[in-house]
């Protein structure tokens, strides 16, 4: 994920790891021996959105499946298992809300979703610097993606007039950004609940023998060593399932990252 050059100034991270420059790009390398069992990072999300099949049985903020959810009444799209997480979820969804509400009845997908709550939070908080640091591969994306970037940055105008609305070229950047670096965010059943961009483990390089694993525990990210890790080595992340097929393994590296 972290392949390219950037303002890592912005990027915080735990004491035992730092920023290098290394054959991938720049990656996270330990700054002291690194025993199995040890967790090196955690994090909550810079953004995320819930998975498509997910929106009417899990909670936009919390991301739990609880029996019953109330909906947003104004977009109609995002559910909460209540009052109280609706309210957490106000300053960002308040103009999300509005975004979402121009295009009743079309649903939104997920990867214009969770522009539009980037855009939204960079509107309630003033924080996007924090996105400067990430790589976006764009000179490797496809014409065919670039295009489809183009479209959707198109109608992300329209939906994100209310919040910060930017022009197309800064939003295709976004939108190779944001696909270059988001976690599918994993329940307990370790099936796909949503996908979440976190700024300091997106500096983790892949490896098909990594010697970390993601763990999640609701939206908040961890990081624990599965290999020892001598002082000055690499931290090394798969970013795909590694029980899946060599080649198909190896295509989805190259069209995504």
């Amino acid at each position: 994920m972290a392949t390219k050059a950037g303002n890592v100034s912005t990027v915080t991270l735990p004491y035992i790891l730092k920023v290098e420059v290394c054959l991938e790009g720049r990656g996270l390398v330990a700054t002291e021996d690194l025993s199995i069992g040890k967790e090196v990072f955690e994090c909550r999300p810079f953004s995320y959105v819930i998975s498509e099949g997910r929106c009417t049985s899990t909670c936009a903020h919390c991301l739990m499946r609880p029996k019953s959810l109330q909906r947003c009444s104004q977009c109609q799209f995002n559910h909460y298992c209540n009052t109280a997480c609706q309210k957490s979820d106000w300053s960002i969804h308040k103009w999300e809300c509005l975004g979402m509400k121009s295009i009743i009845p079309t649903r939104p997908t997920h990867l214009a979703r969770h522009v539009l709550r980037l855009l939204c939070k960079a509107k309630s908080y003033s924080n996007s610097s924090e996105l400067s640091s990430l790589c976006s591969n764009i000179d490797k994306v496809t014409h065919k993606k670039m295009a489809y970037f183009r479209d959707l940055g198109l109608a992300l105008q329209t939906m994100a007039s209310h919040a910060n609305c930017i022009n197309v070229t800064d939003l295709v950047l976004l939108l190779c950004q944001l696909t270059s670096n988001v976690f599918s965010i994993l329940d307990q059943d370790l099936n796909p609940t949503g996908e979440g961009l976190f700024i300091g483990p997106s500096f983790l390089n892949h490896s098909c023998v990594p010697n970390c694993t993601i763990v999640f525990e609701g939206k908040t990210l961890s990081v624990r060593v599965i290999s020892p890790i001598p002082s000055g080595q690499q931290l090394y992340i798969s970013y795909v399932d590694l029980l899946g097929d060599p080649a198909k393994r190896k295509e989805t590296l190259l069209e995504n990252y």
